[in-house]
């Protein structure tokens, strides 16, 4: 006899209904539609800004980034900035009061549980993961037990694939490595013996990001259906959750926010010598030149950048520096795209920004917080941003700016951007990269670059199975922050004090409603953040290049 868990949750990154309808309407999502025919969906309002970290933490801890402390795809920890992890991520992750009732759980995918934590089951470690770590996993020999039944495991494939060998193969990949990642969580939901199991497809939202061709995307969404499928088949009488950490949009356009930071005199840098340069960073720029400025992609121009890269380290310091001179009249702005922070003049510097998802911050060196000088900063802030128009509309591109008290509680806000903004639906964005290299006096607003998609807040959610209303069809907006309160009470474990989310009682059953009241736990009280980076130097870097390669860092 199968042992069933009594809840799934299916995440579909980057999932909206702009991009999910049109397939439904035409039969290729059938699983999807299955789920939408005999339950309920909605709009599921993300947290601001929309990306990974901060979407992602307010699922699994049910508050919002103030109260679990992560707001961007960067973390400062001292002088230095190192990629997102679970260690910075406070609250107490909705699991783990599952277990605290009893109860075992499989989390498979999700980002930001990276580095993996105990559990009662079992936890494979998503998005935010270094490629080749082999600590993803809980408990710790679950990944060498994985890969003598499956083969080698990864988290994702790698970018690297879709620079090196186009499109088409890294879609087969992907969509390959998600159907083994399906066997594999069905196969350890029966061997664990789960009481939930949770897991994401991370596809839709990266072709979203890579993909120029609209088509990879529909392609990814229909694999991620099949996906959804297999799992309606092996468990077919569970309650499925089905969501989504932020919508998504394609760019026609992009606004060159860090040309536009230095013209305005909010960003100034370090003098560089140019000898100091790394063979890393000389490959990048190679990299940048050979694919942004030439157009060449594939194994040719990876087998040109390693010939004409590697003259670097043998040549004498004359040599180099004719060799740099040389790369810096082509592209005179890629070394700044590829160190941005570590170039910054702090003391001449008023603010700056991490991604390009907007999220600003105050230089403290500049502008005490508790000020004048910081308000008024602030204040000059928004009204530079909403001059930058939308050319298609001739609406302010941040069609809203907050700042951060507006939308943040808890005692993280302090870590917070000092400013937020919101693209809504524009079909423009402000480039996340580094420099472009543009004539003086050229327009800053562009067609992207290896970038043609961004998220917005609006994704999706669809409720399924015998404790949801059936066939409801649909139903107003939630909250991300809704969903983990919604699931600790299909189990009846009490729902934290502390929670910014509820339970979305109006779509259960009135029975299971009538038998299960809302009840409550106290919250998690004082929270301090570790300050510790998991990540050797290496992984620092390569995660930096996968963030690069999706367009979310400079």
């Amino acid at each position: 006899m199968v042992t069933c868990p009594k809840v799934i949750i299916i995440g579909v990154d980057g999932g909206c209904w702009d991009y999910i309808n049109p397939l439904l309407q035409s039969g290729q999502l059938p699983n999807l539609q299955q789920l939408v025919d005999n339950g309920l969906r909605g709009v599921l309002k993300s947290a601001l800004p929309p990306i990974t970290p901060a979407a992602w933490s307010s699922f699994i801890t049910g508050k919002n980034p103030g109260k679990h402390g992560l707001f961007d795809l960067l973390v400062r920890v001292g002088e230095n900035l190192v990629p997102f992890n679970s260690m910075h991520r406070c609250g107490t992750p909705f699991w783990k009061h599952l277990n605290n009732s009893g109860l075992r759980v499989g989390i498979m995918s999700i980002p930001v549980t990276y580095p993996p934590e105990e559990v009662d089951g079992f936890m494979i470690a998503g998005f935010g993961a270094p490629e080749n770590s082999r600590n993803i996993t809980y408990p710790p020999t679950l990944l060498e037990s994985i890969e003598k039944k499956y083969g080698e495991y990864k988290v994702v494939i790698s970018h690297q694939v879709a620079a090196e060998e186009g499109l088409d193969p890294y879609l087969a990949a992907t969509l390959e490595n998600e159907a083994r990642q399906t066997r594999i969580a069905l196969d350890m939901a029966e061997e664990y013996q789960l009481d939930l199991l949770a897991i994401n497809f991370q596809s839709a939202d990266h072709f979203n990001h890579y993909s120029g061709d609209y088509a990879y995307i529909e392609e990814a969404l229909i694999g991620i259906d099949q996906n959804v499928g297999r799992i309606i088949e092996k468990f077919p009488d569970v309650d499925f959750v089905v969501l989504s950490d932020h919508g998504s949009r394609r760019l026609k356009g992009v606004f060159l926010l860090r040309n536009w930071m230095v013209d305005q005199g909010l960003v100034r840098y370090l003098p560089r010598e140019i000898n100091s340069l790394t063979v890393a960073e000389v490959n990048h720029v190679l990299a940048r030149m050979l694919q942004d400025h030439l157009g060449w992609n594939g194994i040719g121009e990876k087998v040109l950048r390693r010939l004409v890269g590697g003259l670097f380290s043998g040549l004498p310091a004359w040599g180099k520096r004719c060799y740099l001179n040389t790369l810096l009249k082509i592209t005179p702005y890629t070394f700044f795209h590829y160190q941005y922070a570590d170039q910054i003049d702090w003391k001449r510097t008023l603010c700056y920004e991490l991604s390009g998802y907007g999220g600003f911050y105050v230089n403290s060196d500049c502008a005490a917080p508790d000020g004048r000088e910081y308000e008024a900063l602030r204040d000059k802030l928004i009204k530079l941003l909403s001059s930058i128009q939308d050319p298609i509309t001739g609406k302010p591109l941040a069609q809203h700016i907050y700042k951060k008290e507006e939308l943040y509680s808890g005692p993280f806000v302090d870590l917070a951007p000092d400013l937020i903004t919101d693209f809504g639906q524009s079909t423009y964005a402000f480039e996340a990269g580094g420099f472009r290299d543009i004539a003086k006096g050229s327009a800053l607003l562009v067609e992207p670059v290896n970038y043609y998609g961004a998220h917005i807040s609006d994704g999706m959610f669809i409720l399924c199975g015998r404790h949801f209303e059936g066939s409801a069809g649909w139903v107003g907006p939630a909250s991300i922050v809704d969903i983990p309160a919604t699931v600790l009470h299909l189990f009846g474990v009490p729902i934290p004090e502390d929670y910014d989310g509820r339970v979305l009682l109006e779509h259960i059953s009135q029975q299971f409603m009538a038998t299960t009241p809302i009840r409550f736990q106290k919250g998690d009280g004082e929270l301090t953040r570790s300050t510790e980076d998991p990540f050797s130097r290496e992984e620092t870097e390569s995660l930096k290049e996968r963030l690069r390669g999706l367009g979310y860092i400079g």
